[in-house]
């Protein structure tokens, strides 16, 4: 029996890596090898990641952004046949039928403050067309799979659970755990960090153990009143890979106080690194977390303070953390998550 051609839409290249673009890159990064048929096509002028061998690459196109996804793409897709196109970071070309289509979460329904008027529209109409004319959706937990049930009106059954997961260069390393705490955070007001700087203010006074935000230093403090002048906070701005690794494996805490997540990979990253886990009872991440972490009320800044004073004042159950970090992260695994991805492709339709 003949296999259908697969092609991957590689628009998520023209963004900046967040956990959406790591969950694409990761999948396709294993996809191609388990299918070396497969092609990811890109906008024009975008250059080919080291990890695309140069017969799997096409590029297309005069366009960019959404009008090259939604002209240019189905289009040239055409034209090279109809293969199914595997779509992996929200959006996709609301006319092509044969797809795969991703949607990670709900957010801009659900804290829609932290969307532009013109962003939550065009994510409305494009989400409520394309989870409807794709043979299969993905979604990266069981959290967001009842948003997108319950948002949309699709079945359950069709939208399938493909986690995230984490690679092998998240490892615990043999440095010592230094005098500070990390979050990942951006200017999003989902990712609640003017919170977590408040509830800091408490935690250093008591410990002296300094908070490292990572993300955009500028918008970060910006979006929360100056930020970065607050005692005890550091905001370390955008960092490599192994740049993140390293601070996860020398930190005495990771938190994520996000109030909306579709999955939360800092949990995942930090589990793997050897540190131990904070992060708010919201949304995904108790699933994520399913008892390997404290959970705090994301609203509340001293259960913030409370949460993080009792794993940074409590070697032992600092320790157990950390030890039931390591047994959730192998719950999750890339290949897995990739191979999920392929049968949905390759099913009858």
């Amino acid at each position: 029996m003949t296999r259908r051609p697969l092609a991957v839409n590689g628009r998520f290249l023209t963004h900046p890596i967040t956990g959406v673009e790591r969950f694409a890159t990761e999948i396709t990064r294993r996809l191609l090898v388990a299918r070396p048929d497969t092609v990811v096509v890109a906008p024009a002028g975008v250059s080919r990641p080291q990890w695309v061998p140069v017969e799997s690459w096409r590029t297309t196109g005069r366009l960019h952004g959404h009008a090259w996804e939604q002209i240019e793409l189905p289009a040239y897709l055409r034209r090279l046949g109809r293969p199914v196109l595997i779509g992996l970071c929200n959006t996709g070309p609301i006319t092509y039928r044969r797809q795969v289509a991703s949607h990670h979460d709900v957010g801009y329904l659900r804290l829609p403050s932290n969307y532009s008027w013109r962003f939550r529209t065009w994510y409305r109409v494009m989400a409520w067309l394309l989870l409807r004319v794709s043979a299969a959706v993905v979604t990266v937990s069981e959290f967001s799979r009842r948003e997108l049930a319950e948002a949309y009106g699709i079945q359950r059954s069709k939208i399938l659970v493909v986690p995230n997961a984490v690679g092998p260069e998240f490892s615990p390393g043999l440095q010592e755990r230094g005098a500070y705490a990390v979050a990942v955070g951006s200017p999003s007001e989902r990712k609640n960090i003017a919170r977590l700087v408040e509830a800091w203010e408490h935690v250093h006074q008591q410990t002296g153990i300094e908070l490292r935000i990572v993300g955009d230093p500028l918008l970060v403090a910006g979006s929360a009143g100056g930020l970065a002048a607050r005692p005890g906070v550091v905001m370390v701005g955008r960092v490599t890979d192994d740049e993140l690794i390293a601070l996860y494996r020398g930190a005495r805490l990771s938190i994520l106080p996000s109030l909306y997540e579709g999955f939360g990979l800092p949990i995942l990253e930090s589990q793997a690194c050897g540190c131990p886990v904070i992060a708010a009872d919201a949304a995904s991440l108790p699933e994520v977390l399913d008892g390997s972490g404290l959970l705090f009320d994301p609203y509340d800044s001293s259960a913030i303070t409370d949460a993080a004073l009792r794993v940074l004042t409590d070697p032992l159950l600092a320790g157990e953390l950390a030890e039931a970090g390591e047994r959730n992260v192998r719950r999750f695994s890339w290949d897995d998550s990739m191979r999920q991805v392929l049968a949905a492709a390759e099913a009858p339709s």
